[in-house]
């Protein structure tokens, strides 16, 4: 008996476990949404909540992990939305990536790096994409 429950016990984290990575997916309503949700995440140095925002369709959420780690040590000084201009993709093309959803937008964000004289300054660039009217974080096809 003591086998059984324990057997019913991993089924049903195995099955909350499954259920959790496809909440992963839900996207935002909108790119501000989206600004929001990384801002929520960096000031909170949670990695796994910045890695939810990234659009996935396997393990290659994991592209942006040395970019969340290296941002969540700095101090946001701005972060903006910009819509993607004619050309703006042109090198991945050229290189042959592909974004995995369709592309929309540059979440461009500036971070204030300590000095010991004069801080300086560090800088992310994150393509946003969108997927059935919800916006995420794009990573290459």
């Amino acid at each position: 008996m003591r086998n059984i429950s324990t057997l019913l016990i991993i089924l049903v984290l195995v099955t909350l476990h499954g259920c959790s990575e496809s909440s992963e997916q839900q996207g935002y309503n909108s790119t501000q949404e989206l600004v929001t949700a990384y801002q929520s995440f960096h000031a909170t140095r949670n990695i796994d909540g910045l890695l939810s925002l990234v659009y996935s369709q396997s393990d290659d959420k994991e592209i942006h992990l040395t970019s969340f780690n290296e941002d969540v040590k700095l101090t946001i000084t701005n972060i903006v939305v910009e819509r993607l201009k004619s050309g703006d993709l042109d090198a991945w093309e050229k290189r042959g990536i592909r974004p995995s959803i369709t592309p929309v937008a540059w979440l461009k964000v500036t971070f204030q790096i300590p000095g010991q004289n004069e801080p300086g300054t560090s800088y992310s660039q994150y393509l946003i994409g969108e997927e059935k009217g919800r916006y995420y974080i794009a990573t290459n096809k």
